[in-house]
């Protein structure tokens, strides 16, 4: 009987051993791909997290950075205060009553943006392209816009008090309204500009009708 159960265990002890190397090899197999975390696949949410390409108004100052794409993103009423937003890329953005003051947005692309009474008080518009945007109503004292391109831009009754408009390219824009007292208009183009009564220009002076007076 000894020799029988000897006989019987030397055929089962391959089996019984093949099945615990497969056993042990799944075990060692699990625990490299969850200790290299290489092949861990992201859920979908999270790789979906925070894909959209416009910010939410209340994210909008701390995602701020150089060249974003905010291309005709609703920013209505974003507080971007002191926002670095150099170079950022904001055609046909909506930003009515947005607060820019003191934001860098040298070189910006604000072309055709809505900044219906936005605050852009103090910001650095150096550079930007503004062209066909509107800026009715806009505050915008003191603010930098040397070599600013403003094409066709609506200016009415925007606040342009102490403004550096150096350089600027105002040619088609309107400017009824607007108060330019002190801003300073130094080889700025205001060729088929269009002015009113009412334009404030920077010594003070108003009545020019719709001929806006060169620089």
């Amino acid at each position: 009987m000894r020799y029988q159960y000897g006989e019987s265990r030397g055929r089962l002890s391959p089996l019984l051993f093949l099945s615990a190397l497969a056993v042990v090899v799944g075990v060692l197999g699990g625990c490299g791909s969850s200790d290299s975390g290489q092949d861990v696949q992201p859920e979908p949410e999270a790789a979906a997290a925070g894909s959209s390409r416009c910010p939410t108004k209340s994210d909008a100052r701390a995602l701020a950075a150089r060249g974003v794409d905010w291309n005709d993103c609703d920013l209505n009423h974003a507080d971007l205060t002191s926002a670095y937003l150099r170079d950022a890329k904001l055609t046909d953005a909506k930003l009515i009553r947005a607060n820019l003051t003191g934001s860098d947005l040298t070189g910006a692309k604000l072309s055709y943006a809505d900044l219906i009474y936005a605050d852009l008080g103090g910001s650095n518009l150096t550079g930007a392209r503004l062209n066909g945007a509107d800026l009715r109503y806009a505050d915008l004292t003191s603010a930098s816009l040397r070599d600013a391109s403003l094409r066709y831009t609506n200016l009415t009754s925007a606040n342009l008090r102490y403004a550096d408009l150096s350089g600027a390219d105002l040619r088609h824009a309107y400017l009824g309204g607007a108060n330019l007292t002190e801003a300073n208009l130094s080889g700025a183009n205001l060729s088929a500009a269009t002015c009113n009564n009412s334009t404030r220009w920077p010594d003070g002076a108003k009545g020019h009708g719709s001929t806006c007076p060169k620089p």
